[in-house]
């Protein structure tokens, strides 16, 4: 892709800061490492010139805590590249949480501090359970 010089931004869903955990949240990509991702990140960048923008879905104490945003950050440290946080939209019948707003800020102060861009997806239709990745559990698909 990066020899295609096309403008395009590459997005990463990444989840994790290591590749154990990476693997219980993002099975169906437990097959690429996280040194091999970052490396063609990097190699993205160096012939494209553009940023790459990691995905990270914040799930309340699995891998939202400061010692998690500290090891991304030293993860991602170098690599021009732009954390887009997500917090989890919970639905009935799952098993993971939402952190709280706190939680999220902090969060994203450790990334911010090691000058890493960060933003924060906007979360609308929470309330009437129509959010990402809700409509798709409400109706019963899997």
């Amino acid at each position: 892709m990066a020899a295609e010089r096309l403008q395009l931004t590459l997005a990463v869903s990444l989840h994790a800061s290591d590749d154990a955990l990476r693997r219980k949240l993002v099975p169906g990509m437990s097959r690429y490492l996280l040194k091999d991702i970052l490396a063609a990140c990097q190699h993205y960048f160096n012939h494209t010139g553009r940023r790459v923008t990691f995905e990270y879905c914040l799930l309340k104490g699995v891998n939202d805590s400061q010692a998690e945003a500290a090891a991304l950050a030293s993860l991602l440290k170098g690599l021009n590249c732009h954390v887009n946080l997500m917090p989890f939209n919970e639905v009935k019948q799952g098993n993971f949480r939402r952190p709280d707003t706190a939680g999220v800020m902090a969060f994203r102060r450790v990334l911010e501090d090691a000058e890493i861009t960060v933003t924060q997806r906007e979360q609308r239709g929470t309330g009437i359970q129509a959010a990402c990745g809700q409509l798709r559990r409400q109706s019963g698909s899997s």
